[in-house]
């Protein structure tokens, strides 16, 4: 899971299917003022080790992310290794162009966010229940009390 939005943005959709997501924890909310870059590089830098971070950018007219919002972007991913400055310009950029008017000024931009956890799949593939299979023959055949040579050069 390196360079998760380093370069480039990393939406929740953009993880390969062979990782299991757990996006079991609470929200949180964050408040970064209107994109203050600092403030999301405090956000980044308070993130520990190998922690990995959903984020829901929305904004709000009001400062409480508990009154009516509107989404700016589809859900992504940071690390503690994540890129401040390209964070900041995708959200200067998608509130720029888009397709609403914010009559009241200012709007405030938030983060909702919430720690997730990644696993890798493990898919059962043919060769897999194959291998599977074998495995449980030899313990059979072994709990009868017969002979067998087992060959790990077959595996």
């Amino acid at each position: 899971m390196n360079n998760i939005t380093q370069q480039n943005i990393t939406f929740l959709s953009d993880i390969d299917q062979n990782f299991e997501i757990d996006k079991s924890e609470k929200y949180y909310y964050f408040n970064l003022g209107q994109n203050d870059i600092d403030k999301i590089r405090f956000f980044i830098s308070n993130i520990r080790g190998n922690d990995i971070f959903l984020i829901f950018p929305f904004i709000t007219t009001t400062r409480n992310p508990k009154d009516p919002y509107l989404r700016l972007s589809d859900q992504f991913i940071v690390t503690n290794q994540s890129n401040p400055k390209l964070i900041s310009d995708y959200l200067d950029d998608k509130y720029t162009n888009c397709d609403f008017y914010v009559e009241t000024t200012p709007a405030y931009l938030y983060f909702k966010y919430k720690k997730v956890f990644v696993n890798y799949r493990k898919f059962a593939t043919r060769a897999n229940i194959k291998k599977d299979l074998l495995i449980i023959g030899i313990i059979y055949k072994l709990s009868e009390n017969l002979y067998l040579r087992f060959d790990s050069s077959k595996f």
